[in-house]
């Protein structure tokens, strides 16, 4: 197999793997949902903030471990290890972004807020029923100070009550 093949196997799998995070996030917050609609003695319902949390933290950390492998690999090539790193190296920068914007929005008052940062893309869900205008520029600011984007289309801000 060439060198081509095996970077698009590997970009594939992170892709594979984020995509599967992300739906069972989705999965667990529709379970959650029903089983709150339903009384709950289904399972044990939590709030939807640490849920997110948790997803993500599992979800990272096995992007890490199959990152990880690969850098860890005497099969892979330079190019493949390369893109491996640089895939950890972006992980770990969002990390630090999500945190960064999740405590600003906190600390202008909101109960809870995560983030999500995929592809120059930002998306805030912030803990209210409703935002204002003077509160959605208040997220905005916060994203933009923090990542230096500053096109507004790529920044989505969403109220979760």
């Amino acid at each position: 197999m060439n060198r081509r093949k095996r970077v698009f196997i590997i970009i594939g799998f992170c892709l594979l793997l984020m995509v599967t995070g992300t739906v069972n996030i989705l999965l667990n917050n529709y379970a959650v949902d029903n089983a709150q609609k339903v009384g709950g003695d289904a399972i044990v319902t939590g709030n939807f903030f640490t849920n997110f949390r948790n997803n993500r933290i599992t979800t990272r950390e096995q992007q890490m471990l199959y990152l990880d492998a690969i850098l860890n690999s005497s099969a892979a090539d330079t190019v493949a290890k390369q893109n491996a790193q640089n895939a950890k190296d972006e992980i770990i920068a969002n990390m630090g972004l999500q945190e960064v914007i999740e405590y600003g929005v906190m600390s202008k008052g909101f109960t809870d807020a995560v983030v999500m940062i995929a592809n120059n893309n930002i998306s805030v869900l912030v803990k209210s029923a409703v935002l204002t205008k003077e509160e959605v520029a208040q997220i905005v600011d916060i994203v933009q100070t923090a990542t230096g984007l500053n096109d507004i289309d790529n920044i989505k801000i969403q109220p979760i009550s």
